[in-house]
């Protein structure tokens, strides 16, 4: 299968992932966003199956197998976990200063990852590395 065709599906995947994330927004619309977020993880399924780069019975077993233990393992924990999930985001948007504590604490662990400090240090030990002779073999 071609890389161009691949990456058409993965796209197409990724499509129907973001629209899954707008219809589940809406208690009116989660069954459909749910039927596309199933359509676009079988899309992915189906691309990535063709595109092992040397299938054999045993590659397909594993995947298949996964998928198994995987549907067996979140069904059952699946509707008492999203009205948990449900029931704390509804209490982070009712309590102000949680929100904020979170909001200050996200902040800060973003500077301390990715800020220009954080930056300079990386380059800094990516040089040093760089820079350091090879070691010879005998």
């Amino acid at each position: 299968m071609s890389a161009n065709v691949v990456a058409l599906g993965y796209l197409v995947a990724a499509i129907c992932f973001v629209l899954a994330l707008r219809g589940l927004s809406s208690p009116a619309t989660s069954q459909q966003g749910n039927r596309i977020g199933i359509a676009g993880m079988a899309v992915a399924i189906l691309f990535t199956l063709f595109t092992l780069p040397h299938p054999s019975f045993g590659s397909y077993f594993m995947i298949l197998l996964g998928l198994a233990l995987v549907g067996a393992l979140v069904e059952p924990v699946l509707p008492s976990a999203t009205v948990a999930l449900a029931s704390l985001l509804a209490s982070l948007l009712e309590d102000r200063e949680a929100r904020a504590q979170m909001a200050s604490a996200a902040l800060t662990l973003a500077h301390g990852r990715y800020g220009l400090a954080a930056a300079v240090a990386g380059h800094r030990r990516l040089y040093e590395e760089l820079r350091r002779p090879e070691p010879r073999s005998h």
